[in-house]
C-alpha cells in the first residue's frame, strides 16, 4: 500500500494512526489549556526594558529572529561586563530573562555583548 508515495505495511491503517495521534494531541492541548500553562508573549519593549533594569546604564538592542515572539536576540552594551569573561556576560544577561525562559515565553535566545 502507498500512502504519500511512501510503503506501508498492508496491515497498517492509515486513518487509524492520524485519529490516535489526533486524539492524544486534542487530550495534551486541552489539559494545557485547562491548566492554564499556554505563553503569554511578550513584546521586545518589555524584554528590553527587562535587560535594561537588570543592567543599569546598558545600551540594549532586542530583535526578533523569526517573527513568532519567542526567538529573541539580544544585544547589550554595558560598562559593567568590565573583566567578566564572555560565559559571565552571557550569564547577567541570560538572569534578567530567566522567569521568561523558565516559562516557555522565550524559546531561545541569542546574546551578543560588548563593552562600551
Amino acid at each position: 500500500m502507498k500512502v504519500g508515495g511512501l510503503s506501508t505495511p498492508n496491515n497498517f491503517d492509515v486513518s487509524a494512526s492520524f485519529k490516535k495521534s489526533y486524539r492524544l494531541f486534542s487530550r495534551h492541548l486541552r489539559q494545557r489549556l485547562k491548566k492554564n500553562t499556554m505563553c503569554p508573549m511578550l513584546t521586545l519593549e518589555q524584554i528590553q526594558s527587562k535587560v535594561e533594569q537588570a543592567l543599569p546604564g546598558a545600551q540594549v538592542v532586542v530583535g526578533d529572529m523569526t517573527g513568532g515572539g519567542d526567538h529573541i536576540r539580544v544585544e547589550v552594551i554595558w560598562k559593567g561586563f568590565m573583566g567578566k569573561s564572555l560565559i559571565e556576560q552571557h550569564r547577567f544577561v541570560k538572569k534578567a530573562l530567566q522567569a521568561d525562559l523558565d516559562s516557555g515565553a522565550i524559546h531561545a535566545l541569542s546574546v551578543k555583548t560588548s563593552l562600551p
